[in-house]
């Protein structure tokens, strides 16, 4: 039996190295005229002379290798055993056979992490492009990350870049079809292993919503979709959210300096002046913003930021104050304590609570255009735009105790400072501001208090 494991040995040998040398020279010429020939230990039949196969496996090899495009060899453990049984196929032509049963590997440049092998390349030149091409494509993401957190930046550096895991490329025999591009080899390094899920966000949802459905933490679903980690509220039906959390093969640490300029908000400072009236109120110097410039260093793991620390801040210019002026000058007595209705006309809504709120004086009825009278004689502190009361009037009838207010006019015949007698037209009646019908706001009050006015003239009336 021992002539016939080496015979066996030596045809196996020739196949595999890709010899020409006929295996014929290893049969003796007085031993059986068959031979039973195994492919990875099963049996596919008989030939006469071995050369059948040889030659097959030398014609599929040269096809795979131009199939390819890379040189290839057998993987497969063919063993020819004389026989002088026939009972099964005689092959005269192996080529099929061998098309459909051998396998085939080349030796590719694996990338190793931790000893595990997970991408095959050409050579170890690509394998080292595309370690580079990863290292690359991650400087170019913290890059974009930096740009997004900060705004003003002066300067920045990516001091240190490193990976945790062991990685490095050793030969590794695949088949052809797994020998990826540089190109493919960075996204599967990026991507990992895990499967992701896609989850369509429907009517109603929100991120815990969908969180909690998947046994998720709200974190972990905002890693999952860098999109939605920029604005975890803005979420839209019919998005598309990946559900499991990418593992790339290859993690990365980085330490980056970032200095940026920060604006130093100015102070308001008031000044009072005797020389000009209350309404009187001005900026005399403008604030600037003072500017300090400030350096933080960033660890981050994959990008993400880990911790941050403060360095450094340099005031480069200090805020400059501005400065307001504002009025105390008094306003003389001109009233006569005896106050007129602005116009004539019916009274709509009353001083008090009411759906919208509490009404601090009462409405007039009015078309537009009816001209508006001074209450009495007075000096006006506000003649403009005044929020809900539209187009109005204030007037002061003596030194703030006792001020008049006119609103949502169509016209304004007075401005401020203005010093207006009893009964003197002072504006035209309208419907601007917070208004649902064209009318007259009137108010008074006493002492910067709103009364009611129809009391305020019944107790005038009574000489109270």
């Amino acid at each position: 039996m021992r002539w016939k494991s080496v015979l066996a040995a030596s045809l196996l040998a020739l196949l595999l190295l890709g010899g020409c040398t006929s295996p014929q020279a290893a049969v003796e010429t007085t031993g059986p005229k068959l031979l039973s020939v195994y492919i990875d230990g099963e049996f596919v039949g008989y030939v006469a002379d071995p050369e059948v196969v040889t030659r097959a496996v030398q014609g599929f090899l040269w096809s795979e290798r131009q199939r390819w495009g890379m040189w290839v060899r057998s993987a497969s453990d063919i063993t020819f055993v004389p026989s002088r049984d026939g009972d099964g196929p005689i092959l005269t032509d192996a080529s099929e056979l061998v098309a459909e049963r051998i396998d085939v590997v080349t030796e590719a440049a694996g990338i190793y992490v931790d000893g595990q092998p997970v991408v095959a390349l050409r050579s170890p030149e690509e394998a080292a492009e595309a370690l580079r091409a990863l290292e690359d494509a991650y400087l170019a993401e913290v890059e974009a990350r930096i740009r997004a957190e900060r705004q003003n930046i002066r300067s920045f550096s990516i001091d240190e870049v490193t990976r945790p895991e062991k990685v490095e490329t050793r030969p590794w025999l695949v088949h052809p079809a797994e020998v990826r591009t540089v190109e493919e080899a960075v996204a599967i390094l990026q991507r990992g292993t895990d499967k992701v899920i896609i989850h369509v966000v429907k009517p109603g949802e929100s991120l815990w919503s969908i969180a909690m459905a998947n046994d998720m933490t709200v974190e972990d679903l905002r890693k999952a979709n860098p999109e939605v980690d920029a604005n975890p509220h803005l979420i839209r039906i019919g998005q598309e959210l990946n559900l499991v959390v990418p593992d790339p093969y290859i993690t990365y640490h980085s330490t980056d300096t970032v200095q940026y300029a920060k604006a130093i908000p100015f102070s308001v400072e008031v000044r009072y002046s005797a020389e000009h009236w209350p309404w009187e109120r001005f900026v005399s110097r403008y604030g600037q913003y003072g500017e300090k410039l400030v350096s933080v260093r960033t660890i981050r793991e994959n990008g993400r930021p880990v911790s941050r620390e403060v360095i450094e801040e340099v005031v480069v210019r200090q805020p400059v104050s501005q400065i307001v002026v504002q009025g105390t000058r008094p306003i003389p007595d001109r009233g006569s304590g005896s106050l007129i209705w602005p116009l004539e006309g019916r009274i709509t809504s009353g001083y008090g609570w009411r759906s919208l709120g509490f009404h601090r004086g009462v409405d007039i009825a009015a078309n537009v255009g009816t001209p508006v009278k001074a209450a009495d004689a007075g000096t006006v502190i506000t003649a403009g735009w005044v929020g809900g009361y539209g187009k109005a009037v204030f007037i002061d009838h003596g030194g703030g105790k006792l001020v008049t207010v006119y609103g949502h006019n169509s016209v304004l015949k007075v401005k401020p400072g203005d010093v207006v007698s009893k009964g003197q037209v002072i504006a035209l009646s309208g419907n601007t501001g917070r208004s649902t019908g064209p009318h007259l706001h009137f108010e008074i009050r006493v002492n910067g208090r709103a009364v009611d006015p129809v009391e305020y003239f019944k107790r005038q009336t009574l000489g109270q």
